[in-house]
């Protein structure tokens, strides 16, 4: 590694730690904690000195553990060792020289840029992370919740029905209950439980397919039905009469389903949909959204556009030292532009 790459790295980190902040009275400010966070350590032998100020094992150490993979591996060599430890000791000399200099105002301000982008990735980082549904995440809620996937017991039934009404006379009902009855009798004698509804079933939906209603679960019939329905245990049994609040029924079992727990793979795309964004461009998009919700946030289009028509940007920009790129334009070298502005003024 040359002086002047070392000299780069580490220039970024310290600077880092010389933004401060202001904290609640009687606790430690976040620029305490940036700084006792950012400060190398300190201990074992002296690696090398310059004047007073001693490099120790472990601040050198730390600071090698900052740089990247293979900058890392040269380090473990001695060459490579001894090489970045004059990079280190130039790059001390020269904060000795520029101690006590004030800042420059152009550089404070690139400063505060690199660490508030540090800062948003690092928490977008987390938080998106937190947000985005992934596979394990699917897979975990498909197996802790169970019984939601699991389709109910469902039985497959035939009936011949004799309509009730409300408003019916009593000797009414019970002509009603009488035809119910010469059925029951018919199918005793060993008639066909299917030709029968065909006959004389009064259900005009289920009559022209020999009464047979089809699979179903609980909740979707009276329940005065489904429990005489339910209840039949084997296939081709047949109930006796069934009054409910739509008629009198005689009901034949036709087939009976267990209770299925459905495979994950057949509700997979529902549940990627329904817990939530599926990538990080998805989870970003809604945490904004949340966080403009919760917010005040109003735009002055007006000015927005005054500020393009009468220069006031560019004579802004000029007077602070920045250089203006025009809206669309790719980031300036460097990725000083601030993250998510498509151009614009970068600093």
């Amino acid at each position: 590694m040359t002086a002047k790459k070392a000299i780069g790295i580490f220039f970024l980190i310290i600077l880092a730690g010389t933004l401060g902040c202001r904290g609640k009275a009687g606790k430690t400010t976040c620029w305490q904690e940036r700084e006792a966070l950012t400060k190398p350590p300190q201990g074992g032998d002296v690696v090398a000195s310059i004047g007073d100020e001693k490099i120790t094992q472990k601040e050198f150490e730390y600071q090698i553990a900052q740089l990247g993979q293979a900058s890392s591996q040269a380090a473990k060599t001695l060459p490579g060792l001894s090489s970045f430890l004059n990079s280190y000791i130039n790059r001390k000399l020269i904060l000795q020289e520029i101690a006590g200099q004030p800042l420059d105002p152009q550089v404070e301000r690139q400063i505060r840029l690199v660490w508030e982008n540090a800062m948003i990735n690092k928490y977008l980082e987390k938080t998106l992370k937190d947000r985005v549904v992934t596979e394990d995440k699917v897979k975990n809620y498909y197996q802790n919740n169970k019984k939601e996937f699991t389709a109910p017991e469902m039985i497959h039934v035939a009936q011949i029905m004799f309509n009730l009404d409300p408003q019916m006379k009593p000797e009414e009902k019970l002509a009603a209950r009488q035809k119910a009855e010469a059925a029951l009798k018919r199918l005793g004698q060993g008639e066909d439980f299917r030709n029968l509804a065909r006959q004389i079933s009064e259900d005009k939906t289920s009559a022209p397919h020999g009464g047979d209603l089809s699979y179903f679960a609980r909740g979707h019939l009276p329940p005065a039905f489904e429990d005489a329905a339910f209840a039949l245990k084997k296939e081709g049994e047949v109930s006796g009469i069934v009054e409910s609040t739509m008629g009198f029924h005689i009901i034949k079992m036709l087939g009976r389903k267990a209770p299925e727990l459905i495979p994950y793979d057949k509700v997979r795309d529902q549940l990627m949909t329904r817990l939530g964004p599926g990538n990080r461009q998805e989870a970003y998009r809604a945490y904004i959204e949340e966080l403009r919700r919760s917010h005040e946030v109003n735009i002055n289009s007006a000015v927005l556009m005054s500020m393009v028509t009468n220069g006031a940007l560019k004579e802004t920009a000029e007077k602070m030292g920045l250089q203006v790129y025009p809206p669309g334009s790719p980031n300036p070298p460097g990725g000083m532009n601030p993250a998510g502005f498509p151009g614009g003024a970068t600093r």
